[in-house]
């Protein structure tokens, strides 16, 4: 990971959300070392090792849908993240298309 600087110390941790799993990270500043924490986090390594990711959240005071964080916004929102949900870009390299939890079929 990056520089220990951007990690936001007496900030509260970051959940996150891969397919029906989760995990706790720090809330960390750029948005690369956030991506390289969610990739160390054990129960998510084997589907993401090498594979591309992008990030979504809830952000209520923006709007009610859930929103792509781009990097460039990504310190901008952090505060206002309680969820941070993971995607994989398919293998093809595009964007599967998002289905929120409580739609999706098992």
């Amino acid at each position: 990971m990056g520089n220990e600087n951007s990690t936001l110390h007496n900030s509260s941790p970051l959940v996150v959300n891969l397919d029906g799993k989760s995990a706790i990270i720090s809330r960390h500043t750029q948005y690369e070392d956030a991506v390289a924490a969610v990739k160390a986090i054990r129960t998510f390594k084997e589907s993401l090792s090498d594979r591309d990711i992008y990030f979504t959240a809830y952000l209520p005071n923006i709007g009610e849908e859930e929103f792509e964080l781009s990097e460039d916004a990504w310190r901008k929102v952090l505060d206002s993240i309680i969820t941070l949900n993971v995607h994989v870009v398919g293998q093809d390299g595009k964007i599967p298309r998002y289905t929120p939890p409580h739609l999706r079929t098992k």
